[in-house]
């Protein structure tokens, strides 16, 4: 890219027109490679969302996600040099947000099951109802990092083997946690709907 591109907005404008209108991912992907910053910022494009819901669904609050979104971003395009193919970029994203999401949230909020997730079942308590909505949410909060990542990838509809990939497990193991992770929800939602008479 030309130096002054970078300065020129109306230059970088018809740049990312041009890029949106006729470059898959995996051209995005090797201009990226070879400097190009428009082309990276389509990619970021393209998968903010993506990234997005694997963060917040991690760490639970929206400014926290954003900054993490940024880094995870940043992170993958020092990455791409080992990406083969889009579904590699897709893999290394989700890889990317569950690392830097898990390690953010670990030092600052362990969640003992016995008292996370507290606050949303309190309020359902002052307004006389706990809709499982929130009951799911507040499992989901107090659940063990272990059994809350692959249960949040597989609300992204990501299969058994794409989790595994992800998350470095074997697909027995994935199986497993996520059937420890519904049952537990299950037990979550049916003990705090006992309180309430539901």
């Amino acid at each position: 890219m030309h130096p002054r591109t970078a300065d020129n907005p109306t230059i970088r404008a018809a740049d990312s027109r041009t890029i949106r209108a006729g470059v898959d991912d995996a051209g995005l992907i090797e201009r990226t490679r070879s400097g190009d910053d428009t082309a990276f910022e389509e990619l970021v494009r393209r998968n903010y969302d993506l990234v997005w819901r694997v963060v917040w669904r991690l760490v639970r609050h929206s400014g926290h996600a954003e900054n993490l979104v940024q880094q995870v971003f940043l992170d993958a395009r020092g990455a791409l040099s080992d990406v083969q193919d889009v579904d590699d970029l897709t893999t290394c994203l989700r890889r990317i947000a569950v690392e830097r999401a898990l390690r953010f949230v670990k030092p600052r909020c362990p969640r003992p099951p016995a008292t996370a997730g507290v606050s949303a079942v309190a309020r359902a308590d002052r307004g006389g109802e706990a809709s499982e909505a929130m009951l799911f949410e507040s499992c989901l909060q107090a659940m063990v990092d272990s059994l809350r990542s692959p249960l949040c990838l597989k609300l992204e509809g990501l299969g058994y083997d794409e989790i595994a990939t992800t998350l470095g497990l074997s697909v027995d193991t994935v199986r497993t946690r996520l059937f420890l992770a519904r049952d537990t929800v299950r037990k979550w939602v049916k003990r705090k709907k006992a309180r309430h008479g539901d």
